[in-house]
């Protein structure tokens, strides 16, 4: 009866210890790197100003915007401007950081002109991004920016 106490109490200990990310889950049958490969699109967007704590639903900014994740740890993401006159490609190679709790982005973003195609500018990049959620269906980051703001997405597959 003891051992049967000890092994109920280890298991629970374990699976209330398995919950890395702050939206979740606790545990999936598939892997990180199974849930993040995928082309995912902003299905919700904020930013916070980190000073005020002022929050701004910037959803609309995002519509068009896409993100993806390959298993092969290759990553694209294609931005448009408000007005459609630009947009931007990032391309380049992911990896988890050291515990998982969020991903690491190494590539070269490229701005082009919409009409010409154009490139209007190139830059190296490296951003750390936060994991809040991550399912097969329901991906949730945050990352912060050198304009003192914070901006958390909600993402969903694109079809």
């Amino acid at each position: 009866m003891k051992l049967l106490v000890i092994i109920t109490a280890s298991f629970t200990f374990f699976i209330l210890g398995c919950k890395k990310y702050e939206d979740g889950p606790r545990m999936s049958l598939y892997t990180k790197k199974e849930r993040l490969s995928e082309k995912w699109k902003v299905d919700s967007a904020v930013q916070i100003d980190r000073v005020s704590g002022e929050e701004i639903d910037i959803t609309n900014q995002f519509i068009k915007e896409t993100f993806l994740f390959e298993k092969n740890k290759n990553y694209k993401i294609v931005t448009f401007s408000d007005d459609d006159s630009k947009y931007a490609i990032e391309i380049g190679t992911w990896e988890f950081s050291p515990k998982k709790t969020g991903i690491i982005l190494k590539g070269i973003h490229e701005e082009f002109n919409a009409d010409t195609k154009a490139k209007l500018s190139e830059e190296t990049i490296s951003k750390d991004i936060t994991i809040t959620k991550l399912l097969s269906d329901d991906l949730g980051l945050s990352y912060e920016m050198d304009d003192n703001k914070t901006y958390r997405l909600t993402l969903s597959p694109k079809d």
